[in-house]
């Protein structure tokens, strides 16, 4: 009897301690809480300033100077002078003193050069002599400066006038010329010569 009960008392013996030594395990085996890391407070970047180039100023070009109206009204009186003298010295059928009027390349054109063209002052003397030579009495009638018109050293001119012979038909012609200033002079650079009847 005294057996019996001493085996019973081994066995709840032995269950306590395999029941305390799994209560062990298991609370050994309980994952630990994790900690997450406590988030550190950071400044606020204040975005820095991108610097501005400042705007290099430009130099605004220099006006070129215009003539005064006295100066404008002066050049005028040249160039009207000028045109009435090579008028006068193609009615005295000076042909030399014609072309001296023309810059060097000038251009002397009839009816837009439909009915001739003649370019240089070389070109320009030999076709007025050839023209004087047949036409011995052709002279300037009626002069009429109908419009001068300056700009710079360059203007344009618009004569109005009668070219007149007994030989020759008789025309009425209106010629506009380019004229350009070298130095105190103002010479011929081209002129056109429209006129009623031309060639067909």
């Amino acid at each position: 009897m005294v057996v019996k009960w001493q085996a019973i008392a081994a066995v709840i013996i032995a269950l306590v301690i395999i029941g305390g030594g799994s209560f062990y395990i298991t609370q050994q085996q309980k994952p630990l809480p994790t900690l997450s890391p406590t988030p550190t407070a950071t400044s606020a970047s204040t975005p820095t300033p991108t610097p501005t180039s400042t705007p290099t100023p430009t130099s605004s070009p220099t006006p070129t100077p215009t003539a005064t109206p006295t100066q404008s009204a002066a050049e005028e009186g040249r160039i009207r002078e000028m045109v009435k003298a090579y008028y006068a010295a193609f009615s005295q059928h000076s042909e030399g003193a014609v072309a001296g009027f023309f810059t060097e390349d000038g251009q002397k054109l009839l009816n837009n050069g439909k009915d001739g063209s003649f370019i240089g002052r070389n070109a320009i003397k030999t076709s007025l002599a050839k023209g004087f030579a047949y036409c011995t009495d052709v002279t300037i009638k009626e002069l009429n400066i109908t419009k001068v018109q300056i700009d710079a050293d360059k203007a344009t001119v618009q004569c109005k006038y009668e070219q007149s012979s007994t030989i020759c038909a008789t025309l009425d012609i209106t010629e506009n010329m380019e004229v350009t200033k070298a130095g105190d002079t103002w010479k011929i650079a081209k002129t056109n010569l429209e006129y009623i009847p031309a060639k067909d």
